[in-house]
């Protein structure tokens, strides 16, 4: 595992019951790569869709890319992101 998961450091993405939680790491490599989690909202963590996705140079790229798979994930189960709606 490269991205220590830790929901303190992580960003959501979602609409405060269902949505996504994303981190950007840096592996041994000097590469960065993200994870994407999973939360309904009750109980917590459902699963990881995307675990130490990369190498990207840049953290740049690992962020917007981990954005935009924490998004597709909203998209594709019907969940419209509210900025505003972090249940931590």
């Amino acid at each position: 595992m490269i991205v220590e998961f830790d929901i303190d450091q992580a960003t959501y993405v979602g609409d405060g019951e269902r949505g996504c939680y994303y981190q950007v790491g840096s592996g041994t490599d000097n590469y960065f790569y993200y994870t994407v989690v999973v939360s309904d909202g009750e109980t917590g963590w459902d699963e990881e869709i995307d675990e130490d996705v990369g190498p990207y140079l840049q953290r740049f790229w690992a962020v917007r890319l981990a954005q935009s798979a924490a998004e597709a994930w909203c998209t594709d189960n019907g969940v419209v992101p509210n900025p505003d709606a972090d249940p931590r």
